[in-house]
């Protein structure tokens, strides 16, 4: 069992810091490029503050890489994971 003997997921942040440790390994293992399937697989699985964060991270990656139309659809996806009731 592990922490909390609860044997399952770990809880959303970790499960975010652990995408992100995932993405810089693979980032200096293999290159930036090799990266954008861990980000896609991240924003799927976590819930939508974690998949916002890392959306928002990804654009950035993108828009340094000169990826405008990349950068763009993944603000447009972070976009409509925001709640302005419950995040005003």
């Amino acid at each position: 069992a592990g922490v909390g003997g609860g044997g399952g997921a770990p809880p959303p942040a970790d499960r975010a810091a652990l995408f992100r440790l995932h993405i810089s390994k693979a980032s200096d293992a293999f290159g930036v490029a090799k990266t954008r399937p861990i980000y896609e697989r991240a924003i799927e699985a976590l819930p939508d503050d974690g998949a916002r964060a890392l959306c928002l991270e990804y654009a950035q990656l993108e828009t340094k890489l000169g990826e405008t139309e990349r950068a763009r659809s993944l603000y447009v996806h972070a976009a409509q994971m925001y709640d302005p009731k419950s995040e005003a």
